[in-house]
């Protein structure tokens, strides 16, 4: 991976579009120049929400086909119709992963961040502000480092020295798993007490940036991955101590445009049509073209969610309303499973949001969802029955969510495996789309009897994804790829 200064990264700074950060033509000033007033660092901090903004979504918070769909598409759930079959089949090798996706580029993410936070160390500001700001781009630093270890585990960190001083390109190996989660759980640590809470922060001017509520997920979802239980269980109830968070009544509404910004949101990523190329492209995405919406918004037809999947819902389940089964389209005819056309032809329409009256371009204004309440209980149901088995209080955590679900609370299971693979299902059921299943598979021991359903003939070890075979040159040999590959 070659180095490149820090500063060339900040000069392109991009406004936040939920942040009151200004954008300024930084590319005019020159590198000592930078960093000497608050101007300089807010415009900096702006710049690395970009890394989870950007067109589409992103390529970590987004809904191209590279983001958040990827990691349904290698699972049970969804589909993509445009050339990813390599996915679904988990035929993808370190010679052609970097053709569609390449994870391994998001390191260069992790030490820009590093390079604004060492600029702002330094930088002539007061010393609260300077806190607030390093806080900040810490925690953006930790999340996209929780990102890649969730995929290809962990990358090389560059020293600090190197960062400030680009000029010599160094190659360094990969750090062990437990170095690389000791140094997520470490930048939680000490960003934590200086990030504002989620009702401190302001919905409308500060919404999407980071906060206490998403560093807590962060540690949740960390510790679940590792199995750690113990320490996950204890920031799941933080999160619901936190008392700032509450399920929908209507689960359909969570993902309504009139409703964005809603209190069952941990973290989203803010969307809206008044900013060129900052919209919600889920449906251009995945609606057929000929999918009826009365408006004339374009729709590429590229995502679907499988129908066996699709079949494992109680017809009963409430949640089946983001997913079309049927539907007469504008042509004037009927599709469905038994006539599916080329609209439906490998599953059901992936629907998710509603449809927004108001979208301009390809996009929408619904922010996209990443964390949210209800995985807070679900995790809490998980979590506690891998520490005790099915317990009252695992199970009523688990029954929590279903009132707005239509179906019956589960009853008592019979062991811990049975509660678990129950989990399993609801997840699947309750966070269609949201990019979750990957790492509910592998957390739950189900992706390599997936991967063998889908491919026979699939190496076990191919837990994460593979590192591009350009990188494991270029680093003449201290670039360890993953196992399987």
């Amino acid at each position: 991976m070659k180095k490149f200064t820090i500063f060339i990264c900040a000069c392109v700074a991009l406004l936040f579009a939920s942040c009151t950060l200004e954008r300024e033509e930084y590319e005019k000033l020159a590198e000592e120049q930078f960093y000497k007033n608050e101007k300089d660092c807010k415009a900096a901090i702006a710049n690395l929400y970009t890394f989870l903004s950007g067109p589409h979504g992103g390529p970590i918070n987004g809904v191209g086909p590279a983001a958040i769909p990827l990691t349904e598409c290698v699972t049970d759930i969804m589909y993509c119709y445009w050339g990813y079959d390599i996915f679904y089949q988990h035929t993808y090798t370190p010679l052609t992963i970097a053709n569609y996706v390449d994870f391994f580029s998001f390191a260069r993410y992790l030490t820009i961040c590093r390079g604004t936070i060492l600029r702002i160390q330094e930088a002539d500001i007061p010393e609260k502000l300077k806190t607030e700001y390093i806080a900040e781009a810490t925690l953006i630093h930790a999340y996209i480092a929780l990102h890649i270890y969730k995929l290809i585990g962990p990358v090389p960190i560059l020293p600090d020295e190197d960062i400030l001083n680009p000029t010599v390109v160094k190659y360094y190996p990969r750090p062990t798993d437990e170095e690389f989660v000791k140094m997520i759980e470490e930048e939680i640590a000490s960003a934590m007490p200086n990030l504002p809470t989620p009702q401190e922060q302001n919905k409308d001017s500060e919404w999407g940036r980071m906060n206490t509520g998403i560093a807590n997920m962060m540690l949740m979802k960390l510790y679940m991955m590792e199995k750690n239980w113990t320490e996950a269980q204890k920031y799941a109830q933080i999160l619901i101590d936190m008392n700032c968070y509450e399920l929908e009544d209507d689960y359909m509404s969570i993902f309504a445009v009139a409703n964005k910004r809603n209190s069952e949101i941990i973290y989203a990523n803010p969307r809206n049509t008044s900013t060129p190329g900052v919209c919600n492209t889920w449906h251009a995405n995945s609606l057929p073209n000929v999918f009826p919406t009365g408006t004339s918004q374009p729709k590429w037809g590229g995502y679907c969610i499988l129908w066996d999947f699709v079949h494992t819902f109680d017809s009963a389940d409430k949640r089946l309303q983001g997913i079309v089964t049927e539907f007469v389209g504008t042509d004037g005819n009927l599709y469905n499973e038994e006539n599916p056309g080329a609209a439906l032809r490998r599953g059901a329409v992936a629907l998710k949001y509603d449809i927004d009256p108001n979208f301009v371009g390809n996009g929408s204004n619904h922010d996209i969802i990443i964390y949210r309440y209800a995985d807070v209980l679900l995790s809490m149901a998980e979590i506690l029955n891998e520490l005790n088995g099915p317990t009252q209080e695992a199970l009523d955590y688990f029954n929590m969510i279903r009132p707005r679900t239509g179906l019956k609370n589960m009853e008592m299971p019979v062991s811990k495996d049975a509660f678990r693979d129950s989990i399993f299902v609801e997840r699947g059921h309750e966070f269609y789309c949201e990019g979750q299943r990957y790492t509910d598979m592998v957390r739950m021991g189900k992706y390599v009897d997936w991967m063998k359903e889908t491919n026979p003939t699939v190496n076990p070890s191919m837990i994460r994804f593979p590192i591009p075979n350009s990188y494991i040159v270029e680093y003449q040999g201290k670039l360890e790829q993953n196992p399987g590959y």
